[in-house]
């Protein structure tokens, strides 16, 4: 997984980060862009997929890092940024993006139970231990966001299986539905659904990623069809 280079700090004489995102910290200097914060918002509180795309360079990153976070925290979600690396040599993505909810979870909700090596991450989040608090002691929900997800499939035609690999696992989490290894290990154990809550969907999912590839999303939507649902387009300059 992949880090992007946030800003240096921001104040009142220096308002803006030049090639770089707004980060969250940032959030006071993110200035006209209240109308797409808000129709954002909207889409990850009110339906569990969202994917928000526009043109290059107009700012997505900024807009999730400093608009759309401070949001969600407000309102006791937790934002997990995701940007996957795609080299021959990287981790699997499923991989990569347990790791990413791991160490943001172990950061901000230090009590939580975090995820096994040999779980998935649908296992993890479906546990019936599964819980986060904020340091308010309030419930928090993760919000998984795949930041630039074009470059799967850009960079991604280098590891064209670690692609398809992951596409499955996003199914699962997209749908909702029960992995095929489980469904095997239910089917061998009665007692292994007594572990999760099934039907349960503790969490959000949301993709960004330039207008000019969603037909390349589209050919994913027979798989998973929520990604056609609940989609934000961001126009703004």
């Amino acid at each position: 997984m992949t880090t992007a280079t946030s800003p240096t700090q921001l104040d009142e004489d220096n308002p803006w980060p030049g090639l770089q995102f707004f980060d969250e910290s940032a959030h006071a200097f993110f200035f006209g862009r209240d109308r797409e914060i808000q129709s954002l918002s909207d889409h990850v509180l009110e339906a569990p997929v969202t994917v928000l795309y526009g043109r290059s360079g107009l700012g997505k990153t900024s807009l999730l890092h400093a608009g759309l976070f401070p949001v969600l925290r407000e309102r006791n979600f937790l934002p997990i940024h995701v940007r996957f690396q795609l080299k021959p040599e990287a981790a699997e993505l499923t991989s990569q993006l347990k790791r990413a909810v791991h160490d943001s979870i172990r950061a901000e909700a230090p009590d939580a139970v975090l995820p096994a090596d040999e779980e998935s991450l649908w296992e993890y989040l479906h546990r019936t231990d599964f819980e986060l608090w904020s340091a308010q002691n309030y419930p928090l929900t993760p919000v998984i966001v795949l930041d630039q997800f074009e470059e799967l499939f850009t960079l991604g035609k280098q590891v064209p299986g670690l692609v398809d690999d992951f596409r499955d696992e996003l199914g699962d989490l997209a749908e909702n539905r029960i992995p095929t290894d489980l469904c095997s290990r239910i089917d061998n154990d009665a007692a292994a659904a007594e572990q999760f809550n099934l039907r349960s969907r503790k969490y959000r999912l949301l993709i960004s990623l330039r207008e000019e590839f969603l037909p390349d999303l589209e050919a994913w939507c027979r798989l998973i069809p929520a990604l056609r649902r609940s989609r934000a387009g961001y126009s703004s300059c």
